[in-house]
């Protein structure tokens, strides 16, 4: 073999090699960038929908405090809330969020949960 085609195709195939390396490194950065950036961008998500079930569950437990749900559909929203968390989180940390609206649900619905009679709602204690 020729030492000048040993040398040339040395050359190409080096050259070859470090495009190839170069392109390999770029895809690797942007793939690393964009999954970075997609988690980063679902953590603010969860952050704000966790911000906005706190600030929800304490109006509707400082209501409960001072006088009992007049309408029931003011609680939905924190059922719709904790089920937009349970999306995001794919179930995760729903745990907390189940326990807190069960016992808001006691503070603000006292007759549901301890089986006492409402004078207002004209409902009458089950016998034991």
């Amino acid at each position: 073999m020729n030492s000048t085609v040993v040398t040339a195709a040395a050359g190409a195939l080096g050259s070859l090699l470090g495009a190839a390396a170069s392109i390999v490194t770029t895809w690797i950065t942007q793939r690393t960038q964009s999954i970075r950036a997609n988690s980063e961008w679902a953590r603010r998500e969860r952050e704000s929908l966790y911000r906005e079930f706190i600030t929800e569950a304490s109006r509707l437990a400082v209501d409960a405090l001072t006088h009992s749900l007049e309408r029931p559909d003011q609680i939905m929203a924190l059922y719709g809330i904790l089920s937009r968390i349970r999306v995001m989180s794919g179930g995760r940390g729903c745990t907390s969020g189940r326990s807190l609206l069960s016992s808001n649900h006691r503070a603000v619905w006292p007759a549901q949960s301890n089986d006492r009679s409402d004078p207002r709602s004209g409902r009458v204690p089950r016998p034991r």
